[in-house]
């Protein structure tokens, strides 16, 4: 036979993205990303792409830190990469379809 009985769950409370600022131009993105329509792409990976972490990792554990951005497509494009072509960089362009 199993027993129950009642129990409270405490509420809990989650921080959760509600929108991006460009931190460059200061445009708000319409949604958590920059996705700005159903069928339009504008997807900017700079937390993927652009990111540089500092510290020291051991097995039982490590810290340090880490440098990021929040940048617009139109600032990714624009600014960001004549930036680096400007500092010697090749910046690659591949087409993709599906």
């Amino acid at each position: 036979m199993k027993h129950y009985e009642d129990r409270v769950i405490p509420e809990r409370i989650e921080k959760r993205t509600t929108h991006l600022t460009c931190d460059l131009c200061g445009v708000k993105s319409k949604g958590y990303d920059w996705v700005c329509g159903s069928y339009e792409v504008k997807e900017v990976e700079l937390s993927v792409t652009i990111k540089h972490r500092t510290g020291e990792s051991y097995p039982s554990g490590g810290s340090g830190s880490t440098f990021e951005i929040d940048m617009c497509p139109k600032c990714f494009q624009e600014k960001l990469i004549p930036w680096i072509q400007s500092q010697g960089g090749n910046v690659r362009e591949e087409e993709w379809d599906f």
